[in-house]
């Protein structure tokens, strides 16, 4: 568990906690990919929370091909009741992914902001999005 997410109960993880809008865990067909949780908006933005398996657990090619599944479907649903997601990260691979997808630092923070106003469609493979099967 990453430092961020070090210390929170187990019940963080699911929806219809206290704050949460939603939470899953992403799968494909052999393992478990990662868990995202989606807090309830405030002022049009969802937080949104992601932990990641170690990285001997998970390569990284079904890692971006599962999180470029899941973000387009996840986030048309997040527009129903936002018109942005908000995420903290430190690492510098999850960072470079949230920048290709139009994601912007918010000043000095470790904040990175998708306003759906914005910006432009997740970006992928088109062999991903053609082929894109439900995987939650």
């Amino acid at each position: 568990m990453d430092e961020h997410h070090r210390g929170r109960s187990s019940d963080f993880w699911l929806t219809g906690t206290a704050g949460s809008l939603l939470a899953f865990r992403l799968v494909d067909e052999d393992h478990t990919l990662l868990y995202v949780r989606c807090d309830e908006p405030v002022d049009g933005v969802v937080p949104l929370h992601i932990q990641f398996l170690p990285t001997e657990a998970v390569s990284k090619r079904k890692l971006i091909a599962g999180m470029l599944k899941a973000i387009p479907p996840l986030f048309e649903h997040i527009k129903t009741t936002a018109s942005a997601v908000v995420s903290e990260s430190v690492s510098p691979s999850l960072i470079n992914f949230f920048l290709k997808q139009d994601f912007q630092r918010v000043g000095d923070t470790d904040d990175f902001l998708l306003d759906f106003d914005s910006a432009t469609k997740i970006k992928g493979p088109t062999s991903w999005t053609q082929k894109a099967e439900p995987i939650l």
